[in-house]
């Protein structure tokens, strides 16, 4: 999987998951990392944006540009792949299934 579209927030955010999602990934985002709200900004005006959330960030979270969807099976960390509502199905489930390992 080639992480196009990824947007990470910052390390300082969440250090264990930012340096855990480096690791996962084949190569490094195309995009600087933001904070937690830019990311959410910037994936709810893109249709190829996308983001990867602990649950517990999400808890509550409701949003009119925005759709999360858990990993199934779930992983060791509950999460999220979050994307922009216009993101075509087919990405959202490839998006999840990448991380279904």
């Amino acid at each position: 999987m080639k992480p196009h579209g990824l947007r990470l927030p910052a390390r300082e955010s969440d250090p264990p998951l930012h340096d855990a999602l480096l690791a996962a990934l084949p190569v490094a985002p195309l995009r600087p990392p933001a904070g937690d709200l830019s990311v959410l900004f910037e994936v709810g005006r893109d249709p190829q944006g996308w983001t990867l959330m602990p649950a517990e960030q999400l808890t509550g979270f409701r949003s009119e540009r925005l759709v999360h969807v858990p990993f199934d099976p779930p992983v060791g960390v509950d999460g999220y792949v979050v994307t922009s509502l216009a993101t075509p199905k087919s990405c959202v489930a490839s998006y999840v299934a990448a991380f279904a390992d």
